[in-house]
């Protein structure tokens, strides 16, 4: 683990964060098209709630009424795990019509049956009961949804693909990136796009992953080069990249390869800190070293207990559990502790009780919530579909326009290198 930073730690109010501009949307000028990078300062502009708990909070407050009149979303969520996008969605404020998972883990779907008929029931007026009743119509593996599946689904209206991320994760020093046999999912979701562009013009997709362009050394140099020259043909309107913990309890570091409209890295809120995730009897534990601010949001100081707590993970074997960083002190033992299985929910901002299917064991509920994304990153990135029309349109041509204004080439060199044809 890292030392602690020595120096006086800076005020908390800012971060770096990236906006990365994709190349197809630059002029052709015959010369290598790059990304820029913005460094922006985001300020702490919610209201300081202390340590209100997150469940004591109100949700989505300003949806207390069913949306204007309309059938709403017709949604397809590739990979789409215990359903998260369905809450993100309502939380909101936005309609859905119908909506599809497809998923090859049957312990997924059972939590995602679930999880969708909890959503429903608390937003009956943007979830209605028949929005659900083709939850798992199409085949479950990515590899056995053909053309005349996707052309029967009609028009969609929003496409989301979490592909799995084992080849690319800096924690897999061996990972073979898209060349993965998990992770090479990805072009049969890229196939299933262009599918769905052909039926329902003006799909909006979400496809997200970790930040695969942060793998060191020279083979992970080369290979993010690579990656990134691959995912241009979902041609995006926006790379985003940051960290969930600018507005969640939980740090979560991830790029989010969308054309959904108006989405900027949010700004950092400070109601909700670990604590806030937490019964009254746990606390944080302190933190060994001080966030850097740069590739995860500066909240933590060294020597002070923790605002922001670790990625949630799939495996409880991890480097945050056996330094005991991702355990909660209880006030009455003052002993370590995992954290509740209602608390990891809401840290990753479920619904308490998302994953208390009948049947399924304490162990793969802890391992539902490390293994979803960030419920409150979505609902940030889900909102400008809520926009009338209009503003949607008129929000889709001011980023075009800030897309096209990208600086010299010389500004970013990360897409300075053509695809290999070779495997990393």
């Amino acid at each position: 683990m890292a030392t602690a930073v020595a120096q006086t730690p800076q005020p908390h109010n800012k971060v770096q964060c990236e906006i990365l501009a994709p190349a197809h949307t630059q002029p052709s000028t015959g010369e290598t098209n790059h990304s820029t990078s913005v460094t922006c300062a985001t300020k702490i502009v919610a209201p300081d709630l202390g340590a209100i708990p997150l469940s004591q909070q109100a949700t989505n407050p300003t949806v207390e009424k069913p949306c204007e009149a309309g059938a709403g979303l017709n949604v397809l969520d590739y990979f789409g795990g215990i359903g998260t996008t369905l809450h993100a969605l309502a939380e909101a404020g936005i309609k859905v019509a119908t909506y599809r998972i497809v998923d090859i883990d049957p312990l997924k779907r059972k939590l995602a049956a679930h999880y969708t008929a909890e959503v429903q029931r608390k937003w009956p007026h943007l979830v209605p009961p028949q929005a659900l009743g083709e939850l798992f119509s199409l085949p479950q593996d990515v590899n056995l949804v053909t053309p005349a599946h996707l052309r029967s689904l009609g028009k969609l209206d929003l496409f989301c693909a979490p592909w799995p991320c084992q080849g690319l994760s800096q924690a897999n020093p061996k990972g073979r990136g898209l060349w993965d046999v998990r992770s090479r999912l990805f072009f049969k979701a890229h196939d299933a796009l262009l599918q769905l562009q052909q039926t329902s013009p003006g799909l909006r997709f979400l496809f997200e992953n970790v930040a695969f362009d942060e793998q060191r050394g020279a083979t992970g140099d080369r290979r993010s080069k690579e990656l990134r020259r691959i995912l241009e043909l979902l041609r995006p309107d926006s790379f985003l990249k940051f960290d969930a913990a600018l507005i969640s309890p939980a740090k979560r570091r991830r790029m989010y390869i969308t054309n959904l409209p108006g989405v900027t890295v949010p700004e950092a809120r400070n109601d909700r800190d670990w604590k806030t995730a937490l019964d009254d009897d746990h606390l944080p534990p302190m933190s060994a070293q001080t966030d850097d601010g740069i590739r995860y949001a500066a909240f933590n100081v060294a020597n002070t207990r923790a605002r922001k707590a670790p990625t949630l993970t799939v495996r409880q074997d991890t480097w945050s559990y056996r330094d005991k960083s991702a355990l909660v002190i209880n006030t009455l033992t003052g002993e370590p502790e995992r954290p509740r299985i209602h608390e990891l929910e809401r840290m990753v901002g479920l619904l308490e009780g998302a994953t208390a299917a009948e049947g399924v064991e304490e162990e793969d509920r802890r391992r539902a919530c490390g293994d979803v994304i960030d419920r409150f990153v979505l609902t940030h990135l889900f909102k400008g579909l809520a926009l009338p029309a209009p503003l949607r349109e008129a929000t889709d041509s001011i980023q075009a326009g800030q897309v096209n204004e990208v600086p010299p080439a010389a500004s970013n060199p990360i897409r300075s290198e053509a695809i290999s044809s070779t495997p990393v």
